[in-house]
């Protein structure tokens, strides 16, 4: 079965950024990242530094959901979508960073507070990204 002709697919190497060997580098360097702290999970509270469900923690949210807008940065189709996914995901992680930093070790916990626009911001973000996708698929479909 030949493949639908595609008129939204990249210009010939305009994903090749996607490719090349320093991205895989930082895949890996952030899967890494990932996994360690993954790992750490996995530990008795007490016997893993605090430094790490705080500060290690935040710089792996934070470097995992920026490496999100390489994609919509580099490769033109579905820009759309990918930029507000990666913008969800942004926006969880800024909402989850204030809460770390201001709430979590309060004794009162203000409910509403401004991580919850971060948290909440995630759906519409995420929502419209996912329809957009979608649906840029689906017009490939014969």
């Amino acid at each position: 079965m030949e493949a639908p002709p595609d008129s939204d697919r990249d210009a010939p190497g305009e994903d090749a950024v996607l490719d090349s060997a320093a991205f895989r580098a930082g895949r890996w360097i952030l899967g890494g990242l990932a996994a360690a702290y993954a790992l750490t999970t996995l530990l008795p509270s007490d016997a893993k530094p605090g430094w790490v469900d705080t500060w290690f923690y935040g710089v792996v949210i934070m470097a995992v959901t920026l490496a999100g807008l390489v994609r919509p940065v580099v490769v033109r189709r579905n820009r759309l979508p990918w930029l507000l996914l990666a913008l969800a995901t942004i926006s969880w992680a800024l909402g989850d960073q204030y809460w770390s930093i201001m709430s979590a070790d309060a004794d009162d916990i203000p409910v509403p507070s401004p991580a919850d626009v971060g948290y909440v911001g995630l759906y519409p973000l995420a929502y419209v990204g996912l329809i957009l996708l979608a649906g840029s698929v689906l017009r490939q479909v014969p």
